[in-house]
């Protein structure tokens, strides 16, 4: 339907009118500190330039402005490229200054009453705009099926959004993670990698460490650092002195490292082997081996690389550098699809990435235990390093 009466393009009609357009929201951004920073006179004149901007583009492209709002106004348009148009004059004229414009636009039902208008995507714009950044033109996912010509719009990650639900992506021009930012009424929403892909993603890290990076680090530091350990793959084990071996296992069957028994589950580790009995089932690990026991007659058993000596310590930089430089991603991960944050949503920074690679490779390498143990006792819905490190593992 068109909005506008035919003969009263300059007045929306009084009377109550229900009907479906593309809303249409300009703000400037930081209006806030340019009023503390001019005088009265030059904030006026700034306000005044800004709306006749505003009518400007929207008349030139037969929208209808329906009111301003201080640092702000909204439109409507019946055409979704003349409201993309609009909306391309106003960045542009802002573009080489200091303070910017964004732009939101989306489709939805709306009520037209006393030249004002109402509605639950008039509240979605409102929230939506304080997300993104000036110099932006965002829009609605049903605004972007709509548009015929895609180009240079890309996706946000699913966005929670207050009062309108989870799961809301917006298409912005130019790149998502650089252009919106998290308000209270707008959040990102976090997806968790389930186990598996985290499993998953670690045993690729280990097969690409050793397949590329740990044999160039091995040939570069072996002529400077005694390698200490041995590495197994599967059932093959490499024995450089028999007696120095036979005296190595006398010491680790002396060894008692835990023994703990409570109502919900016994742990025992010792001679380099852990087992953990709970009423869900039972694990044994030892160097290179998992078996898993679930009920009766279920049983799973994993055979698995394991590193040792230096590359312990090569394998836990690897971690925490990919993790630094390449925004949360190992290799892994990347080929997985998940990736590391912090709570706050940003990418970890070197400390965060280095101390969560330690607690990563120091908890899972020396037993070779894997992700079981927080498996079990937290029944996969967090982990130690996690926590310690205030970070979290989310589906691209």
């Amino acid at each position: 339907m068109n909005l506008f009466t035919n003969n009263q393009n300059d007045n929306l009609e009084k009377k109550k009118k229900e009907g479906l357009c593309y809303i249409f929201l300009v703000d400037i951004e930081g209006f806030t500190k340019l009023s503390s920073s001019l005088s009265h006179n030059e904030l006026s004149n700034f306000v005044d330039n800004f709306k006749n901007s505003v009518l400007d583009s929207v008349n030139l492209n037969e929208g209808k402005v329906i009111k301003f709002l201080g640092d702000g106004a909204i439109a409507v348009f019946n055409l979704l490229e003349k409201a993309i148009g609009a909306a391309d004059i106003l960045i542009s004229r802002y573009s080489s200054s200091e303070t910017k414009v964004k732009v939101f636009i989306t489709v939805g039902e709306v009520i037209f009453e006393d030249n004002d208008i109402f509605g639950l995507d008039v509240n979605f714009a409102f929230r939506v705009i304080e997300a993104i950044k000036g110099g932006t033109l965002a829009i609605s996912e049903p605004t972007y099926m709509i548009l015929k010509n895609k180009q240079g719009f890309s996706p946000s990650r699913e966005l929670s959004i207050k009062g309108v639900g989870d799961g809301i992506r917006i298409f912005v021009r130019g790149e998502p993670e650089k252009l919106i930012n998290e308000t209270d009424d707008v959040r990102f929403l976090i997806k968790s990698a389930g186990i598996w892909d985290r499993f998953i993603s670690f045993y690729l890290d280990v097969l690409i460490f050793i397949s590329s990076f740990g044999i160039i680090s091995t040939i570069t530091f072996k002529k400077f650092i005694q390698m200490s350990g041995e590495r197994q793959i599967t059932e093959y084990r490499t024995e450089r002195n028999p007696q120095q071996q036979e005296q190595k296992q006398k010491k680790e069957e002396e060894l008692k490292l835990l023994e703990i028994e409570t109502p919900l589950g016994k742990i025992k580790a010792g001679k380099g082997e852990l087992d953990i009995k709970t009423q869900r089932g039972e694990v044994h690990t030892e160097p290179g081996k998992l078996e898993i026991k679930l009920g009766e007659g279920k049983k799973f058993a994993i055979s698995y690389l394991q590193l040792s000596g230096i590359e312990v310590v090569i394998f836990t930089l690897y971690l925490a550098l990919f993790w630094f430089f390449f925004k949360g991603m190992t290799p892994g991960e990347w080929i997985v699809r998940i990736r590391v944050e912090r709570l706050d949503r940003s990418p970890p920074d070197l400390r965060t990435s280095f101390l969560r690679a330690i607690l990563l490779v120091f908890m899972v390498l020396p037993a070779g235990l894997g992700v079981i143990i927080p498996l079990i006792i937290t029944r996969g819905k967090t982990f130690l390093h996690d926590n310690l490190t205030k970070t979290v593992v989310v589906r691209r």
